[in-house]
């Protein structure tokens, strides 16, 4: 039987994912596109089961415009989609030994395995997980976690809600929320105000991206008016409770990050932290992709050309891999890679949208750095909320002081691999997703190596969980 082999396969049905299926599409390519979840979207534009579906006004319209072009794209022809799949391990075509691409599937059927002459990896961001005390106990999560749970769930995790860190996307969370009739009792920007309002009056904000501006001021205006506190230059710098959140502790800041002055305490169930975002880049560091450090747009994030190319030959990259830049930045950037992608397998690809795509790419990530460079919190803060008992890894329980007594110990450690190994950060199932930045971070503090120098944990297969039941294990 001759194997099916695709011209294009893409990972992530976000917005970046999306715009190259779209493309794929036009082109006439042979492509799949394969997702995690059941419906398209992506993070951003998350749909609810059909049950649930009532209610997506509440999220603004570009919420629901967004929706309806996922759908309209799942409903292309030419395209094979595979929804409830995840990838849990690829070989590159050095890896394979073959031109191809060979992508490990795992869905609710089985295992199964895609072939394709190029790979598309649009794979999005999850939260930038923030370590603090208190920070694993149940009703601490990420501001995207809050949001992902009224958009599939439409429902609020808690009653009672805070909102803290320094990305945008707080101010967004905290609107919606409002929507659904339940505001969060505060809201806490780590960031000055005069330094938020100082650099949006950049001329660079004009720059096709007025509308996102004046969302952001809307959604600001409607909480002031709800009464809604929003509160600048201070931070959650601890969650108390006995089986739950039940205090967060709050306290203003110092330039340098530190937290001054007395502590306040603000009853609540639940508190989102809002920091910034991850970049979900574990199939590219698998694949042996170059990565380049950029804190506050994903940490570790995919080096590429100008044409969206990785360094392993015949991968490419769209979106938040890339470099957090929201969901213009992976439609630009999907756009861009897809075109590259099929000019180099050989179709027909028009020179002017190709220069346009490269155009609206560059632009949209002049914005985006614009974005992380709102974003970022003060300098130190992040680290002075962490103590000694502080839990770093979640999976295996160790703590921040037990990361250092081991690099105290052993002198010669100099990357995250070498102190995984030893202390035991990142062991867990979750291969080091929500420690891996913070094991980095302490390691090049310790022993005043650079991040670069450190590096992340290494990527193993299987990237995400597969059910033992899918393997056929041989009869004793």
């Amino acid at each position: 039987m001759t194997e099916a082999i695709y011209q294009v396969a893409i990972v992530g049905a976000g917005p970046g994912g999306l715009a190259a299926a779209r493309e794929c599409a036009a082109a006439g390519a042979r492509a799949v596109v394969i997702d995690e979840q059941e419906a398209p979207g992506g993070q951003i534009f998350r749909q609810a089961p059909r049950g649930f579906s009532a209610g997506a006004e509440r999220f603004g319209a570009g919420y629901v415009e967004g929706v309806v072009a996922a759908n309209e794209t799942r409903a292309l022809t030419g395209i094979d989609w595979r929804p409830d799949t995840s990838v849990w391990g690829l070989l590159t075509p050095g890896q394979s030994g073959s031109d191809h691409f060979r992508l490990a599937t795992t869905s609710s059927t089985g295992l199964d395995e895609i072939v394709a002459e190029r790979l598309i990896l649009a794979t999005g961001c999850y939260d930038m997980p923030v370590p603090f005390p208190g920070w694993t106990l149940p009703g601490v999560m990420g501001a995207g976690a809050v949001q992902a749970f009224m958009k599939s769930q439409r429902v609020l995790p808690g009653e009672r809600v805070v909102l803290a860190g320094s990305h945008p996307l707080l101010l967004i969370v905290a609107d919606q929320m409002l929507a659904f009739g339940k505001p969060p009792v505060a809201v806490i920007f780590s960031q000055r105000k005069s330094r938020v309002f100082a650099m949006l009056r950049r001329p660079l904000t004009g720059l096709g991206f007025s509308r996102l501006l004046m969302q952001a001021a809307a959604a600001l205006g409607r909480l002031l008016r709800a009464g809604v506190p929003i509160r600048f230059g201070s931070a959650v710098v601890a969650a108390q409770g006995r089986d739950g959140v039940e205090t967060a502790r709050v306290s203003r800041i110092s330039g340098d990050g530190r937290p001054e002055g007395a502590e306040e305490r603000v009853g609540c169930d639940t508190v989102g932290i809002g920091y910034g975002f991850t970049a979900s880049a574990e199939l590219a560091r698998l694949a042996g992709a170059e990565m380049r450090w950029a804190p506050w747009q994903g940490g570790w994030v995919v080096a590429h050309d100008d044409g969206m190319r990785a360094s392993v030959p015949a991968l490419h990259v769209a979106g938040e891999i890339a470099g957090i830049g929201g969901a213009h930045t992976a439609v630009a950037e999907g756009r861009l890679a897809a075109l590259t992608a099929l000019g180099d397998l050989g179709l027909t690809v028009s020179a002017p949208d190709l220069r346009r795509a490269r155009r609206a790419s560059a632009q949209c990530r002049r914005f985006a750095a614009l974005l992380a460079e709102l974003s970022t919190p003060p300098e130190g803060l992040l680290r002075s909320l962490q103590g000694p008992d502080t839990i770093i890894c979640r999976c295996e329980g160790t703590t921040r002081g037990e990361i250092g007594a081991t690099l105290g110990g052993n002198p010669f450690l100099g990357t995250s691999d070498a102190v995984k190994l030893l202390a035991r950060p990142g062991m867990g199932a979750c291969q080091a997703r929500y420690c891996g930045r913070s094991l980095a971070e302490i390691t090049a503090e310790v022993t005043g190596r650079s991040l670069e120098e450190v590096g992340p944990p290494r990527v193993r297969t299987p990237v995400k969980p597969v059910p033992l039941s899918h393997f056929r294990l041989p009869d004793a």
